[in-house]
């Protein structure tokens, strides 16, 4: 965001009053786009478009000195803290005075807390913005929200034939949508049309045809009159009757716990990622920036491209359509669950359903790490952290083989290690490597065998000593008596590389052990 401009203008030259007869330094901070408010716009919270239509296209901060000061900007993204982006100085005479933000077309949508930074002339400071989400929530912080066009569904799957019901905010005046497949993006869209944007200043509602869509994830691709694009994604559970003998599951529950959207508008993602203090998350809120899951691409997309150019007959559900579902019912419908994503947050009925589908003999494929870490408990639309499983005396390994070990934010990356190819000599084959290989590159957060694996678990691969001693991320493999198949990867990004040739025979082999009862 380097070429963002920040115009400064002093807007009135004469002190304030009240800020005279009080000594206060800074009064009367106000945010505006200089326009029509947006639905939810307040005193410190304004909404901007920078599209270059003229409308919402800048921010402007005001403020009244009380003397003469030097004013420091700074415009801050969030996660779990604060980042600059940009920072600017000037010195102001007493008076009112507004700092205007006019930012290009490109900056990700999302909110931007603001820092003011007062300095007096026997350089004594008054500072106005939190640092941290329990200060953004006593308020008094000016917040930027940038609009694209930000879109959501009302819940995360849809049975074919059902109206999907999406929410739109954006001041476009018209909007162009497609349905894709996820993985298959290339290929026509499947459902198609057009709709007028009935207000321009607050989000309006539609419905999205899903006849006809077959069990799957897709994605709806919003296209506005002036260029912009926003997307949203949902699944189509399978319906009554299928044939289909596996089941994909994926992490919609991880997907917003991850999801720094950030609805109340004080700067921080509702997420307790954001701030520790926080334990719940809303499941229907858009995917902070152009609409898609965080890591998506890199977790999720590059697997269901290759079930998708597999052509692999798969049953698709959401993690509230697994937890619909008892174990015994998966063991009648399936043979194979697989977990391509990152699932670290579960409900107890899905760990329930996870559990018993294993122990009645159905196999279980984990691709990624940090699997079913994390209890959840689900209020309507909103899903609150609890405890860690293991801490509840259900430890993640004695169903997955492996548990989370340990993460350091992806900094360090490996290759995995083929240790004894004699432990599972169908995994191998035709992918050329022996004892001591490597393949792929793995990492971020990473999973280890422990004393909670059920007897019999294998190691196959390691990444070794990835994070120092004692922090090898493991690929386990196990069977049980009643015939349940667990394979876990014990890294991300096992399956990013599917265009590698190892890779690919590798998630072959997988599938072709897999698959059978």
């Amino acid at each position: 965001m380097r070429s963002i401009l920040v115009g400064l203008v002093a807007v009135l030259a004469t002190a304030s009053p009240r800020a005279a007869a009080t000594g206060e330094l800074v009064t009367g901070v106000r945010a505006d786009n200089g326009g029509a408010p947006y639905a939810g716009d307040g005193a410190l919270l304004t909404t901007i478009s920078p599209n270059g239509d003229g409308r919402r296209d800048r921010a402007r901060i005001s403020f009244t000195l009380g003397e003469a000061a030097v004013v420091r900007l700074d415009i801050e993204t969030v996660r779990i803290h604060p980042s600059p982006i940009y920072a600017s100085t000037t010195r102001f005479a007493a008076g009112r005075h507004a700092i205007v933000w006019s930012p290009p077309a490109t900056t990700l949508p999302r909110t931007y807390l603001v820092r003011l930074t007062v300095v007096r002339r026997d350089g004594s400071k008054s500072i106005l913005g939190a640092t941290t989400a329990r200060e953004a929530r006593a308020g008094g912080t000016p917040v930027i929200r940038v609009q694209g066009v930000d879109a959501s569904f009302d819940r995360p799957s849809y049975s074919s034939g059902a109206v999907a019901r999406i929410t739109v905010a954006t001041d476009a005046r018209s909007l162009r949508w497609e349905v894709v497949g996820a993985g298959a993006e290339r290929e026509p869209a499947l459902e198609s049309g057009s709709t007028d944007v009935p207000s321009t200043n607050s989000p309006f509602h539609f419905g999205i045809p899903t006849s006809g869509l077959a069990t799957g994830v897709y994605v709806v691709r919003l296209t506005a009159d002036d260029g912009r694009t926003g997307f949203a994604p949902f699944i189509v559970p399978p319906g009554q009757g299928t044939t289909n003998r596996v089941a994909v599951v994926m992490p919609t529950y991880t997907w917003q716990a991850y999801n720094f959207e950030d609805v109340n508008g004080d700067g921080w993602g509702d997420t307790w990622y954001a701030g520790w203090f926080n334990r719940t998350a809303r499941i229907d809120r858009h995917y902070m920036g152009w609409g898609m899951p965080m890591s998506f691409g890199r977790y999720d997309l590059p697997y269901l491209g290759w079930l998708a150019r597999r052509r692999a007959d798969v049953d698709y559900l959401s993690d509230e359509d697994f937890g619909r579902l008892t174990g015994a019912r998966l063991a009648r419908a399936y043979d194979l669950i697989i977990f391509p994503g990152h699932h670290e947050y579960v409900t107890a009925a899905e760990f329930r359903a996870v559990k018993e589908f294993r122990d009645r003999g159905g196999n279980v494929m984990l691709l990624a790490a940090n699997n079913f870490y994390w209890r959840l408990a689900r209020h309507g639309a909103v899903i609150e952290r609890t405890d860690r499983w293991r801490d509840l005396g259900r430890p993640e390994a004695a169903i997955l083989g492996a548990q989370y070990r340990g993460n350091d934010g992806g900094r360090r990356k490996g290759p995995w290690r083929v240790l004894h190819t004699a432990n599972a000599p169908w995994l191998w084959f035709r992918t050329g490597l022996a004892d001591g290989s490597l393949f792929g590159l793995g990492g971020i957060e990473i999973d280890s065998r422990s004393p909670s694996s059920p007897r019999g678990t294998v190691v196959l691969a390691e990444i070794p000593r990835l994070y120092g001693p004692h922090f090898s991320a493991q690929m386990t493999y196990y069977e049980t008596p009643r015939g349940a198949k667990v394979f876990s990867a014990g890294a991300f990004m096992f399956t990013r590389s599917v265009w590698d040739p190892v890779i690919a025979q590798l998630l072959t082999n997988l599938w072709n052990r897999m698959v059978q009862p």
